[in-house]
């Protein structure tokens, strides 16, 4: 089943397949196939079909022949969208045992971003083609995340199987030898199409299947205290597509913190890689009063084409007053009897003489002229600034963040394979997509790799880069 939205024109279309076997030669016909849609009947075209012997193998032959092993790339899904998951598996059919495989040549799929499965039924299974009944297995499978839209092919595979076939000098020793075969998949596609227009609010880039649940650590609190607000986000899509839910919206009733990722992990489950972000908000109420509180994440979901909302359960919140005020309730609350006047004091040496040309004068003399020159290069600094070309000011914010990113992966280095590499390979990422003012969505390795042999870059500096980028 499939769905596509072209030009806002929703088109649907079901496809039936039916698996049969001829029991004997012949000439047979299979007649039209009836279906009633919307009231309507509609039939195929009557399909004839030579059925003709099996070849038997001759007296000698080879069974290792290109008649009992072959290699297919199987790829359920032909479209997909930008950060959807789509597996992709390489799969061996055969009539005779394998006792090993080596895979030589396989496709770099530089369109996508891709992880290797390796929770997936390495059990045997028995298919039938052409009607040969052959044993299928399993020997590589990846989890591909398209990173733009097009229709990208993906080249051969080509892997050399040990078969083990019957020996020419049959003993109790030497009963069978390893005969090695080298074996090639057909070329498979993916047309990859853009998102649906119109995403809810809520919508982040967030594409597959996902699943939310959240927590509070409390539903009565004060003005001082802080609520914190924790969601688990689990999902089947690119995890790098998708950022965390925008709270911007709570700015009038709270204050708000930037939320910290305290889980951030995929794991193989299934045959499918599924990640898990688990994402902490503090933020603290900005008046007293029963509030509410609830937070949506969108997704777009692929099998049925349409973006889907999750929210947390509404919380009812009790906020009582704290010892924190504005400055508004601190100026009406000032106690009346500290503007009472005073009794007059003697006259002499008063405070005025005292202080006049102290050195506590001169130092409050000085903190305005200071200032002065404080506010004065700051609003410099703000103009030369305002004054840089856009891409010059995305760049040097690209660099900061950056150098960000690679003083933890120095913390990570001690230890900390993972963090190390995802720090590295965020930093490589951002710096290279401002530097070269290359958008997130076009972000991929042959991109990279072109934009720097534009730029005529040493070979050495384009392999070192990408090298880095394939470690990483």
């Amino acid at each position: 089943m499939s769905t596509s939205i072209v030009n806002g024109v929703m088109t649907q279309s079901t496809a039936y397949t039916y698996s049969l076997m001829r029991t004997r030669p012949g000439t047979c016909t299979i007649g039209p196939a009836l279906i009633r849609v919307a009231g309507q009947e509609l039939s195929t075209k009557p399909i004839t079909i030579e059925i003709v012997q099996g070849r038997p193998k001759a007296q000698g032959e080879d069974p290792g022949s290109t008649h009992d092993v072959f290699l297919r790339a199987v790829i359920p899904d032909k479209i997909a969208y930008p950060g959807q998951q789509v597996r992709l598996d390489y799969k061996v059919y055969t009539t005779v045992n394998i006792r090993n495989y080596n895979t030589l040549t396989e496709d770099s799929y530089e369109q996508f971003y891709y992880r290797y499965v390796q929770d997936f039924a390495r059990k045997a299974q028995l298919e039938v083609v052409d009607g040969v009944q052959y044993t299928v297995q399993t020997i590589k499978s990846l989890a591909l995340f398209p990173q733009q839209t097009g229709t990208f092919g993906i080249a051969p595979m080509v892997a050399s199987l040990g078969l083990s076939l019957k020996s020419d000098r049959p003993s109790f020793i030497f009963g069978t030898r390893t005969v090695p075969v080298t074996v090639a998949s057909d070329s498979a596609y993916l047309k990859v199409i853009p998102l649906p227009g119109d995403p809810p609010p809520a919508f982040t880039g967030a594409v597959g299947t996902y699943r939310m649940n959240a927590t509070i650590n409390t539903q009565q609190l004060s003005t001082d205290d802080a609520l914190i607000l924790n969601l688990d986000i689990i999902g089947s899509g690119d995890p790098k597509r998708w950022t965390a839910p925008d709270l911007s919206g709570l700015k009038a009733d709270f204050e708000l913190y930037d939320p910290r990722i305290t889980t951030d992990e995929s794991v193989d489950q299934g045959g499918e890689i599924r990640h898990r972000r688990t994402i902490e908000y503090l933020m603290i109420p900005r008046r007293a009063g029963d509030q509410t509180l609830q937070v949506a994440f969108a997704y777009f979901d692929p099998d049925s084409a349409t973006y889907r909302t999750l929210a947390t359960p509404l919380y009812h919140l009790t906020v009582t007053q704290g010892t924190r005020r504005t400055s508004e309730e601190q100026f009406y609350s000032a106690d009346a009897a500290s503007m009472t006047l005073r009794g007059l004091k003697p006259i002499g040496r008063t405070w005025h003489t005292q202080f006049l040309f102290s050195p506590l004068y001169f130092v409050l003399m000085s903190i305005p002229v200071i200032g002065l020159g404080v506010v004065f290069w700051i609003r410099r600094k703000q103009d030369l600034l305002d004054a840089l070309d856009p891409v010059e000011k995305k760049r040097r914010k690209a660099r900061r963040i950056a150098e960000q990113h690679l003083q933890e992966a120095q913390v990570n280095l001690d230890g900390q394979e993972r963090a190390f590499y995802d720090s590295l390979s965020r930093a490589i990422f951002s710096y290279i997509s401002a530097k070269l003012n290359i958008p997130a969505s076009e972000l991929s390795k042959a991109t990279i790799y072109s934009q720097l042999e534009r730029l005529e870059l040493t070979l050495a500096l384009r392999t070192e880069t990408l090298e880095i980028l394939n470690t990483s």
